[in-house]
């Protein structure tokens, strides 16, 4: 028999270090091995016991022979070499009894043969005397002796082990050096171990050699910074919660943790390894963080309880004694306790602080692991706990005072990295212990602490100390992970390999186990369980690699279930059911065009039960102070899965429901469509029908799709702001449009049209006119390229407000369209410095046509692009309908009035590009004339134009002035303005972020070709040479780069800059604004009136509708005639509009004042000033005539109507004829105009022909 104690130092056994060679139950094979042993494996060298049973069957009398040898033993030499000889070698027995640092060996060589198994139970003398009474004691007094008697297995072993011990320390002599000299000699011997040691063993082997690396590198990291110009950050405000994601965050606090050493190095190189220490020379670098008046604000503030939150200590003569009250705990008793010399100290501070929440949260998210903290208060020239080691990693940050700490490193490799706190030592017990650490610990300081560093700290004798301790890594090591998923695989095992499910041998005990008990041979039985096993352990380790991802998930539905829950920005309250529960609102619906995305990262994790269900387990409903320990879950349809998993890998960007939900259109038609359906549908028409579906939606993805409003918010408020005002006030043009009727809502339409035209070309036309690039938009059309409130929103608005404030001059049409371009060059002037500095467009770096941009950043060239578009546009418009309609507007040509605003909208755009080219363009290359130069002159030229056009205006209606000025265009102009001014002022572009589609980010080597000039054709920020935008709000201020070397990258986000020069900026854009409102002013308020196209109705009153009355025959004498003819084929300007209702009231109310027998020439009806009829109506709407007769004739009746007055005929000798009856006409002169006109009807004179003024009489 042999009796074995396990080595102390060995992971395993000696036979589970196989050291122990395998018997087949052959003699020969038992020293087979002796040559290939070491010479201490020599001196432990045991000979095998072979017991053999001899059954004689044929043996009548059935007796036992037994042999018993006993082998004798010679003295074993001081060099250590033992040498013995056997009588007989299998009859011998070895007794081995191995220590921590000695081998002892005992021989015997009692052995018995029994021939019949009855006949042994039978023996009196075996049942008597016993099997194991004969021993050999080996000691240095009788080592030569034979054995006497083997200890027997009832025997106490304690005085046994007693006696060995004894006889151990007496023959220390005899006994070779412990293992660890073993190897060192057996490397001198330049043999190589590995060699005979099996794979798994020589795993094991480098295990101990990486833990002996491990204990020998345990130092301390000491290092001082000068951080003292750190501002401290004001945690109200979350400092760490940006837009980069949680994890993100999460890694920006640690790092602030340990500032002064780079994370990436503490991680790699100290964390869990080495105590660090970091000196900053910043006491205010924790700032407001959690102080003790926070901390006995806390106190009152919640319930908080001895032993569960608080404890107070005490440390006296080297025993920590705890002093806990009973039930809630008050800040007074807490004083009282502290004045008295007790330190205090809080488990879980961030149970009822946010600060300290806050910080756990984000930690949490980074290292995925639970996170706790405490703070302890201790008063000065005391100690608040013994020397201990904790089981976790311990971060301590010195808020308040200084204390002076002493860190020893463990005690052996066996006490590291521990898995349970230790009980408290005293300072005497850690004299052999190193110290790694030793020193104060001031104010805004950090002492990092690994796990199973025995620490300990004091007080000075005049400040006190408050120190909060972050703590990481609680049972979150492999061997946890691995005891979480080793259960599961093994019952795994259980039930999909029924293989292993064999029951054992029958009687393996007898051929198996740590005694060698062995009677008898082998007969196969402990081979085959030894091979099973082996080939189980194979299966384990094989579905162990295979259930990685499984052990993952156990150990984060644990860390779920106990993790604290996240500590919400309002941005995130706002964006989740937490604001709809606390303001008790309609929660909100998600629709294909929503965009969701998880509120963290980690805050949630899809999970997969043995049933084949899936579901969510979420930390958003935890506890903060433990009371609610069970899990949170929601529970997902396995269809939904693979949308859960989109949402997780676009964190922490948005994700379109509407992008996934096309690709399960399958499922959408089968769950709310073909389900219902009275007939069953066969596969193939479901996915026929289902392509079809999804080509639709795919279009109408490309069509138009949309963003979340509130992440426009967050990025971008002044877009969003500005955006939704632009499409209210395209809205209330378009009123203005519908409520003047006829034309009026041709053109507005045809300023749509001309608005998706002119984007449309642009993009069609690629890089050569593509560069101009909107960030973002609620809504975007055509592959996300053109943004709804551009040509729904600001052109509309811009452009008909400029149609009407020039159709108010009353130029000839050439003229008013070039007052019309005008006009919007000056609205959209400031709309493109703002925008451009508030990132609502980004414009190409490197194109030809923006290389010469203002001191603003805007190009040139497209100040030119926009008002020559608008000019070419209402050209087109105007001549067109010239051409097509007549002079009045019908309401059933509407075929040909659609016509000519969808012709002049979609070819506008087209004729401008062409002009651009043949004319500046040419310029620019030909004789390397600027931009600037050339468009600059185009301008002042337009401006010429019109102004002398207008001063030479002789109509008098241009300038009567307008009553009625203030409507929707005027509406809409003055909050425009009002609105840049705003913005210019409050407005805060380094806070500002755009994320959408911008000028793609490529290769900064590729060429692009315009007209034959190249130029850069992507953005490359590492030579980016504008200034309005970078990327100082992304991470690390690293712009962003390619997913694909191939493909270039268009949607990314950039972030706004500082003004230069605020003071120039305002200026400017202020200035501008007061010019253009004061042209503005003199154009729509001290002009004509916008008229009406209405449908006419003939009125039953004895006055009639001017416009009725002018087409009726004038009384004309004969000699009239040849005037009268000409006046017809004259070409006289006519009017798009007829007069307003105000005015032909006007006009009538002043011709009902004429009495019918006061037709003295003292107030004739051409009397009447024509300033005070300020009609509404246009002067072009009615037809003038050009000549008014020299005489009246006597037919014509006393009662004056607007049917026999007409222009008069300025003569050059200014002669009049009387008339018959003796009456006087006089047409007075307008004050507002050279001028003169008959009173109360809208008529224009021809160019510059006057009105003579000289009275008949």
């Amino acid at each position: 028999m042999k009796r074995r104690q396990p080595n102390k130092d060995s992971l395993f056994s000696e036979y589970g270090n196989k050291i122990k060679r395998k018997t087949n139950g052959s003699e020969s094979s038992d020293f087979a091995d002796n040559d290939n042993l070491t010479p201490i494996k020599k001196v432990v060298r045991k000979g095998k016991k072979v017991k053999e049973r001899v059954f004689e069957s044929d043996s009548s009398d059935s007796d036992i022979e037994i042999s018993k040898n006993v082998s004798s033993l010679k003295k074993i030499s001081n060099n250590g070499t033992q040498h013995y000889k056997n009588h007989k070698e299998s009859d011998d027995d070895i007794i081995e009894l191995r220590r921590e640092d000695a081998t002892y060996e005992e021989y015997e060589s009692s052995c018995e043969d029994f021939e019949d198994e009855e006949d042994y139970e039978e023996d009196d003398d075996f049942n008597e005397v016993g099997f194991f009474d004969e021993a050999v004691e080996v000691n240095d007094s009788d080592i030569e002796e034979e054995h006497e008697s083997e200890p027997s297995d009832f025997e106490d072993l304690a005085d046994t082990e007693a006696a060995d011990l004894i006889d151990l320390e007496n023959n220390r002599s005899f006994i070779y050096d412990p293992p660890y000299a073993e190897e060192e000699e057996y490397e001198d011997g330049n043999e190589s171990l590995d060699d005979k040691l099996g794979p798994g063993e020589v795993v094991l082997k480098n295990i101990k050699k990486l833990e002996k690396k491990l204990f020998s590198e345990i130092d301390v990291y000491q290092h001082t910074c000068d951080l003292s110009n750190v501002e401290p950050f004001n945690w109200k405000k979350l400092p760490f919660s940006t837009k980069e994601g949680s994890v993100e965050n999460g890694k920006s606090l640690f790092q602030w943790l340990v500032d002064g050493i780079p994370l990436t190095d503490f991680l790699k190189d100290m964390y869990g390894r080495k105590c660090v220490n970091v000196k900053r020379n910043n006491i205010y670098y924790y700032g407001n963080f959690f102080s003790i008046d926070c901390f006995y604000k806390m106190i009152d503030r919640n319930n908080l309880e001895y032993g569960k939150n608080i404890n107070i200590a005490l440390y006296h003569n080297g025993e920590r004694t705890t002093h806990n009250g009973k039930g809630r705990v008050s800040s007074k008793d807490i004083k009282n306790a502290f004045n008295s010399g007790k330190s205090i100290q809080c488990i879980n501070p961030q149970s009822f602080s946010d600060n300290i929440w806050y910080i756990c949260d984000l930690l949490q998210e980074y290292t995925n692991a639970f996170v706790g903290a405490n703070n302890y208060i201790t008063p000065p020239n005391s100690s608040g706990f013994s020397p201990h080691w904790d089981d976790i990693d311990a971060f301590l940050l010195q808020v308040e005072g200084r204390k002076y700490w002493t860190v020893w490193a463990p005690f052996d490799i066996n006490s590291m990295f521990p898995l349970q706190s230790s009980g408290n030592f005293k300072e005497e017990d850690l004299d052999q212990n190193k110290i790694v650490f030793q020193g104060w610990l001031e104010q805004g300081d950090l002492l990092y602490i690994p796990r199973g560093f025995i620490h300990y700290a004091k007080t000075d004798a005049k400040r006190t100390s408050h120190h909060v301790t972050i703590s990481l890594s609680r049972r979150n090591t492999f061997i946890d992970i691995y005891q979480k998923i080793a259960p599961i695989i093994i019952e795994n095992i259980a039930g999909e390999f029924p293989y292993f499910r064999q029951s054992l041998p029958v009687n393996y005990f007898t051929h198996m186990g740590v005694a060698d008990t062995m009677i008898e041979k082998d007969n196969g039985t402990g081979k085959t369980v030894k091979d099973t096993l082996t080939v189980l352990s194979t299966t384990f380790n094989t579905l162990f690699k295979d259930n990685l991802d499984c052990a993952a998930d156990i150990m984060a539905k644990e860390y779920f279930i106990k993790a604290l829950p996240p500590k919400l920005t309002k941005s995130e309250k706002k964006h989740s059911v937490i604001r709809e529960k606390e303001l008790e609102i309609e929660p909100f619906k998600i629709e294909l065009s929503s965009s969701v995305r998880f509120i963290r990262q980690h805050t949630q994790r899809l999970l997969f039960d043995d049933d084949g269900g899936s579901y969510i387990i979420h930390r958003m409903k935890n506890s903060r102070t433990f009371d609610d320990t069970h899990e949170h879950t929601i529970g997902v349809p396995i269809d939904l899965c693979s949308l859960c998993e989109l949402i997780t890998r676009n964190y922490p960007k948005y994700s379109k429901c509407s992008f996934r939900i096309n690709n399960k259109m399958d499922y959408l038609l089968n769950e709310y469509f073909f389900k219902y359906l009275p007939i069953d549908v066969e596969e193939s028409t479901k996915k026929e029908i289902t392509e079809k579906v999804v080509n639709v939606v795919r279009l109408a993805d490309w069509a138009c799709k949309a963003q979340d409003y509130r992440k426009l918010y967050d990025n971008h408020a002044s877009f969003l702001l500005a955006e939704g005002i632009f499409t209210v006030l395209s809205i209330l043009t378009l009123v203005h449009a519908i409520r003047h009727g006829g034309r009026y809502i041709y053109t507005w339409f045809g300023i749509f049209i001309f608005s998706i035209s002119s984007e449309l070309f642009r993009v069609s036309y690629g890089n050569e006119w593509d560069y101009v690039f909107h960030g973002q938009s609620l809504l975007t059309l055509f592959g996300m390229r053109i943004p709804l409130h551009v040509v729904f929103g600001v052109m509309p608005t811009f452009i008909y407000s400029s149609y009407i404030i020039a159709g108010r001059l009353k130029l000839p049409f050439p003229v008013e369209t070039a007052s019309a371009g005008l006009i919007y060059t000056l609205l959209y002037l400031p709309y493109s410095i703002i925008g451009t500095k508030l990132l609502w467009f980004q414009w190409h770096e490197w194109h030809p046509l923006a290389s010469e941009k203002t001191s603003f950043y805007v190009p040139v060239v497209e100040y030119f692009i926009q008002s020559f578009s608008v000019i070419s546009f209402f050209f087109i418009l105007n001549f067109s309908r010239s051409i097509v309609l007549s002079n009045a507007f019908d309401w059933k040509l509407f075929v040909r009035e659609f016509g000519v605003v969808l012709f002049a909208g979609s070819t506008a755009f087209g004729f401008t590009v062409s002009t651009f080219s043949h004319s500046i363009y040419y310029l620019h290359i030909t004789y390397n004339i600027s931009y600037f130069t050339i468009i600059t002159l185009y301008f002042a030229i337009l401006i010429s134009i019109i102004y002398s056009f207008d001063r030479a205006n002789n109509y008098g209606l241009a300038k009567i002035g307008n009553p009625f000025w203030f409507d929707e265009i005027s509406a809409t102009i003055i909050f425009v303005q009002f609105i840049f001014i705003s913005l210019t002022l409050i407005g805060d572009p380094f806070n500002t972020v755009s994320e959408g589609l911008h000028q793609p980010i490529g290769s900064c080597k590729e060429i692009d070709l315009f007209k034959g000039i190249e130029y850069q054709k992507f953005l490359c920020p590492i030579n980016m040479e504008v200034t309005y935008f970078d990327f100082h709000c992304l991470p690390g201020q690293n712009p962003p780069q390619q997913q694909d070397k191939n493909v270039p990258l268009e949607w990314y986000v950039i972030c706004g800059t500082k003004y230069d020069n605020k003071n120039e900026f305002i200026f400017s854009v202020i200035a501008i604004i007061v010019v253009t409102t004061i042209i503005l002013y003199q154009f729509g308020v001290r002009s004509g009136e916008t008229e009406y196209d209405e449908i006419l109705v003939n009125y039953k009153t004895s006055s009639k509708p001017i416009r009725q009355m002018e087409r009726q025959p004038s009384v004309t004498t004969s000699n009239e005639s040849s005037s009268i003819d000409e006046r017809e084929n004259t070409n006289s300007r006519q009017s798009r509009c007829t007069p307003s209702y105000e005015s032909q009231y006007l006009s009538r109310k002043r011709l009902e004042q004429v009495d019918d027998d006061d037709v003295t020439p003292k107030k004739a009806p051409g009397s009447v000033s024509i300033e005070k009829s300020r009609s509404r109506s246009r002067g072009l709407s009615i037809s003038a005539k050009k000549t008014l007769s020299d005489t009246i004739d006597s037919n014509t009746p006393k009662k004056i109507t607007t049917k026999t007055l007409f222009h008069s005929q300025s003569s050059k000798s200014s002669k009049s004829t009387k008339s018959s009856n003796g009456l006087t006409p006089t047409i007075t002169k307008s004050k507002s105009s050279n001028t003169t006109s008959p009173v109360g009807i809208g008529v224009r004179s021809l160019r510059s022909r006057k009105i003579s003024s000289k009275s008949y009489n």
